[in-house]
């Protein structure tokens, strides 16, 4: 994951909602500093800022891997009773190298992207059922 990378697709998202930075901090509900920071390069986007992204209608997947649609598929996922355990990750990931928290991260990335195929080998497996079925 890279954060200069992160920051174009943040930008591009913002600028797609046709938002300023001060609007799209106040539709997140996140401050100004932080948006400015993910912009700008200086920082990848932590659980807390992800979540608040997640807000305004961002596929986090393809803001942080530029894969998929960059508009978020159905509804919004609540992340909020994962926030803790992202915490604590976090407070895990501290003490790491870059290395170490990169190569995590890169693993997390893999992960959610292989949940995101399956999840969708499922739909398109269900619409096969209800086609066959005839209730389409």
């Amino acid at each position: 994951m890279n954060a200069e990378e992160i920051a174009l697709r943040l930008r591009q998202w913002r600028k797609s909602i046709e938002k300023t930075q001060i609007e799209f901090a106040e539709l997140a509900g996140i401050s100004i500093t932080i948006i400015r920071k993910c912009e700008g390069g200086k920082s990848i986007p932590g659980g807390q800022s992800l979540i608040a992204f997640s807000k305004t209608g961002v596929n986090l997947h393809w803001l942080l891997t530029g894969v998929g649609e960059m508009t978020a598929p159905g509804e919004p996922v609540d992340l909020r009773p994962f926030l803790l355990r992202l915490r604590a990750l976090e407070e895990q990931m501290v003490e790491l190298d870059d290395e170490k928290c990169s190569a995590i991260l890169d693993g997390l990335s893999a992960r959610i992207q292989e949940a995101r195929k399956m999840a969708e080998l499922e739909r398109k497996i269900i619409a096969i059922r209800k086609k066959m079925d005839g209730e389409e």
